[in-house]
């Protein structure tokens, strides 16, 4: 809720968030936002494979998106 609050104040074009281990890049309409989350980069836990994002931001264009994923074994 406390996030909500702050994206309704602040009206941000990008929110980027993490802890779930789901990647998810998503247009968000209601907030009207590019929401990114991702995905799984820990040492410990049950996923089994290391996700992340690389993009580009210029100016308040968002562009260059691209999805990266990897075993696990590599960070260890």
């Amino acid at each position: 809720s406390g996030a909500k609050q702050l994206i309704d104040m602040h009206r941000p074009g990008l929110f980027i968030t993490g802890h779930s281990h789901i990647l998810k890049v998503l247009y968000d309409s209601k907030y009207e936002l590019l929401h990114i989350n991702p995905g799984a980069a820990g040492k410990q836990g049950l996923h089994k494979k290391i996700t992340f994002v690389r993009f580009t931001i210029d100016r308040k264009e968002i562009k260059d998106l691209e999805i990266f994923e990897t075993g696990r074994g590599l960070w260890h």
